[in-house]
């Protein structure tokens, strides 16, 4: 299915602050600034997954990408900073990623990860192939859900945004589908355990990175 083209359901661009000089000590942590310059497969999904589960600061002095997980997914952050660099920490959920770096905030916001993302949401770069599929599993890693319900009944979900949900939906075709608002949340739901296997079977069909807990759901559709 073709991505869809401009549109006004997404904000457009934040303007950024003009560089400044570098002030302060000396970088001590190896940073990738190029990690997104090429979006091969690797790099889409987890743009996909910074989309759905980190945020970026823009400001003067303080240029930097965030993404917080629970402990059971520690492996996968620390997967993404083997891309990107950083450093992991420990917080009172679990670990948190933070990448200190202007040239890799000011690509991320050109692909429309922009600051104060729970007020504007940027659109998603136009990616074909399997890039554009591990985009999607980096989304869904991030903000969906896979669940036996009872125990045997496969269900899917996806929340987000209304801008970002209703273009994943778009974007994986699969039908039926439905709706709910929750305030400035939208869910998408794939109650049927058709649509939730083909969803499934999409999304973790192809190469590259994956949620290790909702790959094994996947599987066990």
């Amino acid at each position: 299915m073709p991505l869809l083209g401009p549109s006004t359901d997404f904000a457009s661009a934040p303007a950024l602050p003009a560089p400044s000089a570098r002030t302060g000590r000396p970088r001590l942590v190896d940073i990738n600034t190029k990690a997104f310059r090429t979006l091969d497969v690797a790099a889409a999904y987890w743009l996909g997954f910074i989309f759905a589960d980190g945020h970026v600061s823009a400001q003067t002095g303080r240029w930097e990408l965030v993404v917080h997980l629970a402990e059971v997914d520690r492996r996968h952050i620390e997967e993404l900073r083997e891309l990107v660099g950083g450093t992991i920490g420990r917080t009172s959920t679990g670990s948190r990623l933070r990448v200190c770096s202007r040239a890799l905030v000011e690509d991320l916001v050109s692909l429309g990860v922009y600051p104060r993302k729970s007020t504007r949401c940027g659109r998603p770069p136009v990616l074909d192939g399997e890039p554009r599929r591990a985009f999607l599993r980096g989304l869904f890693d991030g903000d969906g859900c896979l669940h036996l319900a009872k125990g045997r009944h496969p269900m899917a979900a996806f929340c987000g945004r209304p801008e970002i949900v209703d273009w994943f939906v778009r974007e994986v075709s699969v039908s039926p589908v439905s709706f709910r608002d929750r305030g400035v949340t939208r869910y998408a739901q794939w109650s049927s355990s058709t649509a939730a296997r083909a969803l499934a079977t999409f999304l973790y069909g192809g190469p590259g990175p994956r949620l290790a807990r909702k790959a094994a759901l996947a599987e066990a559709f």
